[in-house]
């Protein structure tokens, strides 16, 4: 025989549901999207956003949008560095140099 079962502590609707806080927005560095361009405009032809993304392992829209200004992972500031340094006549020292120093110095004005 079954006991009584008191159906008034049931819950006749689910829990409602947690969101988490909303991403923020990515802010955007102008000026690292005035030297990126800039390196670009001196590379001419020889720059490749594919060959880009390839070589830093990344797709191609990530590549399009450091060049709209959102700040690569420091750990491609190297792989960048080196790539533009092979169209341009300038050193990756240098190139490596101004893009750090430009991130840096936004992410200190912030």
């Amino acid at each position: 025989m079954r006991r009584s079962f008191n159906k008034d502590i049931c819950v006749s609707t689910p829990p409602p549901k947690r969101r988490g806080p909303y991403k923020t927005k990515q802010k955007r560095c102008n000026e690292l999207e005035i030297l990126l361009q800039d390196y670009r405009d001196q590379a001419g032809e020889r720059f490749n956003f594919k060959e880009l993304a390839y070589r830093c392992g990344v797709q191609d829209n990530t590549v399009y949008r450091w060049f709209y200004g959102y700040c690569p992972h420091h750990l491609s500031w190297w792989t960048i560095a080196r790539y533009i340094s092979e169209c341009t006549p300038h050193s990756k020292e240098l190139i490596y140099g101004d893009i750090k120093a430009t991130i840096e110095e936004w992410r200190i004005g912030e």
